[in-house]
């Protein structure tokens, strides 16, 4: 589940870990089902969903000790009512930055609409403190399009996080405002730069696909989302490759990795290709020999073809 790690003893985690996971299926389910026994259009399904599991996210992210899963075990009722608590609370936090994101605009904006505008008012695209933040009221064609970039709804816009693994802030809104664009929207670009990326298409799309490096394994971590079976038979197949929620494998397999990567289309994090680098380095040192070739007796097969040619096999066959 791309669960936050815990802290706390190995015995508190273990508990935790599985308590954890119990109540994510058991709100999961709830939500589902209340989902379906009050709403009838998938747009009205998908915004009750949004509201709902938005504490859920939020104080998934923030309760990263142990104790607290394990304090609160037994009922998902009342770990729901924390989440709704402190996720009012956040909301009122943040409530100054919806009011001062438009004065955070400066002059450089940039608005553009396609051709076929199919939708009305302007997608204001924003990089704020560190992420990129999509401004627009609720729309499930909208909605549709952040979802599908990783965009989460923060109680006041939607936004994602800037990251090794999202790429930059430029190339998230230019990748954001084409999609946007081809959808019907008019969008507001916080610059020419990614404007014109975005029309062009000159930018490097987001990529869930990922070799990363396991701190705890000390191996290379080869990550994508979702189930996949095909790409898990292909990554199994790797060598010494072990399933642990992602495949690792030795980073002394290195080329097959980038192999790998490379057909499937996966980018290398910074830190694995730091250690691939150490190692192509150590590997680098190692002595080169070149030992003798010690002769092994012709095998048995051999001698019988011989035996065979010269009819003592034959001769020696019991007439009975």
């Amino acid at each position: 589940m791309s669960l936050p790690e815990l802290t706390g003893t190995e015995k508190q985690v273990t508990w935790a870990n599985t308590i954890r996971v119990e109540f994510i299926n058991k709100i999961h389910d709830v939500i589902e089902e209340s989902c379906f026994d009050n709403f009838d259009e998938e747009e009205q399904r998908a915004e009750y969903r949004a509201n709902r599991t938005a504490p859920i996210d939020y104080l998934i992210k923030r309760h990263t000790d142990a104790r607290f899963w394990i304090d609160n075990r037994g009922s998902y009722r009342s770990i729901e009512l924390i989440a709704k608590e402190e996720y009012k609370k956040h909301v009122e936090e943040v409530e100054n930055l919806g009011q001062t994101l438009e004065e955070s605009v400066k002059d450089e904006t940039v608005t553009v609409e396609p051709e076929e505008k199919m939708h009305g008012g302007v997608v204001k695209l924003v990089i704020k403190k560190g992420t990129v933040r999509a401004i627009y009221p609720k729309d499930a064609d909208f909605m549709k399009i952040v979802k599908s970039k990783g965009l989460k709804w923060g109680g006041i816009t939607w936004g994602i996080e800037i990251i090794e693994y999202t790429g930059t802030a430029e190339d998230i809104i230019a990748e954001l405002g084409n999609d946007f664009l081809n959808n019907g929207f008019a969008v507001q670009f916080p610059n020419k730069q990614c404007k014109d990326k975005a029309v062009s298409g000159d930018f490097e799309p987001l990529n869930d696909k990922w070799i990363k490096w396991s701190e705890k394994r000390q191996k290379l971590a080869i990550e994508w989302p979702g189930y996949n079976d095909e790409m898990y038979q292909m990554a199994k197949r790797l060598p010494d490759a072990q399933w642990r929620g992602w495949m690792t494998v030795p980073v002394e397999y290195y080329k097959e990795v980038l192999d790998f990567a490379d057909i499937n289309g996966f980018s290398i994090s910074k830190k694995a290709n730091a250690k691939i680098e150490e190692y192509k380095a150590k590997e680098a040192g190692f002595e080169k020999v070149n030992a003798v070739k010690i002769e092994q007796p012709e095998d048995v097969d051999k001698l019988k073809e011989i035996l065979e040619k010269s009819g003592a096999i034959e001769d020696l066959i019991d007439e009975d």
